[in-house]
């Protein structure tokens, strides 16, 4: 496993699995919690986000998006939703776009609604993992200087607790090469800060940047079924796997050349 594959990993704390045709359509819960494993270390709660990320335009001039999101989970995260709202400013123009997104779990289904157009694309995951590693099993089975061998190995790092909404959160910073480092603070699972930068090559500056830190982390929260639900009148496609929906967009890059 490569040292970015194995970072991505780390930072995937979603799923995906979803059944329906071009109609409305509802999640299999039954068939798609089966195969779901226990996602995070806490039965349910909610975790709101903040997030800001940089990005260099010209000039000197940074283009910044904002971010908040609300992420909702019950059965240890085998069900959850994920709703964030963005605003993107151009810092020539000075003008603002917002868009909205959200993206639903159930099992190893994974739907992502497009607001604007009323659709959801079903997308069937192999796995959904936390964003903890396991440092009591790994010590166990590698020793303190194996396992510490083994994050150097793949580009990461543990680093000491710290606090984030309230909570302990391991702490991980883990990286790309030379030009890609990400810090992450996760509690049982649960990611709720993460700091990115990326290197431009060309100055050799680290120059995109995204922060986001949870402000508030509210644990054993009781959601109804229907917080989970798809909303009326969206469209849902059929669920399709990672695999088939990568082919699907090589697919569609290639029509456009």
């Amino acid at each position: 496993m490569t040292r970015l594959a194995i970072i991505t990993a780390l930072l995937l704390a979603t799923g995906c699995s979803r059944q329906g045709g071009d109609n409305e359509a509802k999640p299999n819960s039954a068939t798609s919690a089966k195969v779901s494993p226990q996602v995070y270390g806490v039965e349910s709660g909610t975790v709101v986000l903040e997030s800001t990320t940089t990005v260099p335009f010209f000039a000197g001039k940074n283009a910044v998006s904002k971010t908040v999101e609300t992420r909702r989970f019950t059965d240890w995260g085998r069900h959850e939703i994920h709703e964030s709202e963005t605003t993107q400013t151009n810092p020539t123009t000075k003008t603002t776009t917002t868009t909205k997104h959200t993206y639903i779990y159930d099992g190893l289904l994974q739907i992502s609604l497009d607001h604007e157009k009323q659709t959801g694309d079903q997308t069937l995951l192999q796995t959904r993992t936390g964003v903890t590693i396991d440092m009591d099993s790994l010590i166990q089975a590698e020793g303190k200087q194996g396992a510490k061998k083994y994050l150097e190995r793949h580009g990461m790092e543990l680093l000491p607790d710290e606090e984030v909404a309230g909570v302990l959160c391991q702490v991980i910073r883990g990286k790309a090469g030379k030009n890609n480092e990400t810090v992450m603070w996760s509690h049982k699972g649960i990611l709720l800060k993460t700091e990115t930068r990326v290197k431009l090559k060309s100055s050799g500056n680290w120059r995109v940047n995204t922060s986001t830190t949870a402000t508030s982390f509210k644990h054993g929260v009781a959601h109804p079924p229907e917080v989970f639900a798809v909303p009326k009148g969206f469209k849902l496609s059929a669920p399709m796997t990672q695999q088939e929906r990568m082919k699907a967009a090589q697919d569609a890059l290639r029509q456009l050349r």
